[in-house]
């Protein structure tokens, strides 16, 4: 295998001039000069105003000569690697780098990145370095000359952490919100949620979303991507209880279930075969709600080993329960919007149906009654009766009757002409029925 340690020939023209000293036997001198002890003078007391100003700084100093010994550093720089005191003095800066190293998440590039730094003489760089647990730091680092000699460089690391997980949170919260803005389906923004909140964590914690059915009363699954097929499959539709592993049951209690250690707790009791299967020692669930408190899901933080959550794993559970239930509500609230829709479409059509069979009823009824004026029309004489004037009283009724009665032979349904005296006669008209009309 590969040795990606550091070593003092591999950055280092020679041995460093004063390897026989430490910083911490020059700042006892430079002490004593700034109490007035003998050998007090000024490059002492300007010595000390530096050491004050190295510690006073919120970032962690490290500064070396041009043979990459180290000459100062404040206390920030030790605590801030976990650096055993002992190691500072007279070091090597290829000691400290071969030290912390192993915290970085890669650590062959940082040593690599170191030696391209000193080989190269840059007058300035900058680098984000990403520890295993979890940290972030700013590595800046700049040359020091004096009349144009290479003298030795300042390092300066910052502690970028909670400023990095808050872009970190903030990203995932955009990238949730774009989906959401896009129309995507519930699932597709849930899986988004839950990658966002893996990739944020440092414990390998496994991110789990799992949406109530208040119908059935049990949990679907909602998003899961990290987690088997087959286990996703067997959670789906499990019913909410005291004791259903830590989701079931922190849906059925509405508050948050904790099970460091799956094999003991007895949320698991009837579950920790299933667990063991599938590789799962510690779940620790949260409920979520709808901002008028109607239960929703639960989001939950899986990991491999019995486990207690980090406070930043917790935090990121937090803002993921937060916004799952935004997703959530939200997708119900278009779910419901479409089915009112759908029914509201329905019954338009409803009544455009029933009003178009109303006006077909009411034209054919306008038929039927221009069809019967126009018969009762045509039936009907276009003159009215006139009565011979030299007809006897008898032969007047007679002859009337024997002009006009024949149409009475059609049935009677359409007119009747009666006499009422010498010289007037009465036309009753009837409608298709039979019945009499004005």
């Amino acid at each position: 295998m590969k040795d990606h340690n550091l070593s003092a020939n591999v950055v280092s023209a020679g041995q460093g001039p004063h390897a026989d000293g430490s910083s911490a036997q020059k700042r006892e001198e430079t002490h004593r000069g700034v109490s007035g002890e003998p050998g007090a003078d000024e490059p002492a007391t300007a010595l000390a105003m530096m050491h004050a100003a190295l510690e006073s700084t919120t970032d962690a100093i490290l500064v070396i000569d041009e043979a990459n010994y180290v000459r100062e550093f404040n206390e920030k720089y030790v605590k801030f690697w976990g650096i055993p005191p002992h190691m500072m003095i007279s070091a090597h800066a290829s000691e400290l780098w071969n030290y912390v190293s192993p915290q970085l998440k890669e650590a062959a590039g940082y040593l690599a990145r170191v030696q391209e730094i000193i080989a190269s003489a840059a007058p300035e760089t900058f680098d984000v370095l990403q520890l295993k647990d979890g940290r972030v730091f700013e590595q800046n680092s700049a040359i020091q000359l004096i009349k144009q000699r290479n003298v030795g460089r300042v390092w300066s690391f910052r502690d970028i952490t909670q400023r990095k997980r808050a872009q970190d949170a903030l990203a995932n919260e955009k990238r949730v919100l774009q989906e959401i803005a896009s129309g995507a389906p519930l699932a597709a923004v849930l899986d988004v949620l839950v990658r966002g909140v893996e990739a944020q964590s440092c414990d390998g914690m496994i991110c789990t979303v799992l949406v109530f059915d208040e119908a059935a009363q049990c949990l679907r699954h909602g998003a899961a991507p990290s987690m088997p097929a087959e286990y996703n499959h067997l959670v789906d539709g499990v019913h909410i209880g005291p004791c259903v592993g830590s989701c079931g049951s922190a849906a059925y209690k509405r508050e948050p279930v904790f099970a460091t250690d799956i094999a003991s707790d007895p949320h698991w009791a009837d579950y920790v075969e299933l667990a063991a299967t599938f590789g799962l020692g510690s779940c620790c669930s949260t409920p979520v709600f709808s901002s008028d408190g109607i239960l929703l899901g639960t989001v939950a933080m899986y990991y491999r080993r019995p486990h207690e959550p980090s406070a930043h794993d917790r935090e990121l559970i937090r803002m993921a329960t937060h916004l799952a239930g935004i997703v959530i509500e939200r997708a119900r609230a278009v779910e419901q919007l479409r089915v009112a829709k759908v029914a509201a479409e329905q019954r338009a059509q409803e009544i455009e149906e029933r009003d178009r069979e109303i006006r077909q009823k009411n034209e054919q009824m306008e038929t039927d009654l221009r069809m019967a004026t126009e018969l009762q029309q045509a039936l009907m004489p276009s003159t009215y009766p006139t009565f011979p004037v030299d007809a006897g009283a008898g032969d007047t009724r007679l002859r009337f009757c024997h002009r006009y009665l024949p149409a009475t032979l059609m049935g009677g349904d359409f007119f009747h002409i009666a006499r009422l005296n010498e010289d007037t006669a009465a036309i009753c008209i009837c409608d298709v029925m039979g019945h009499g009309v004005r």
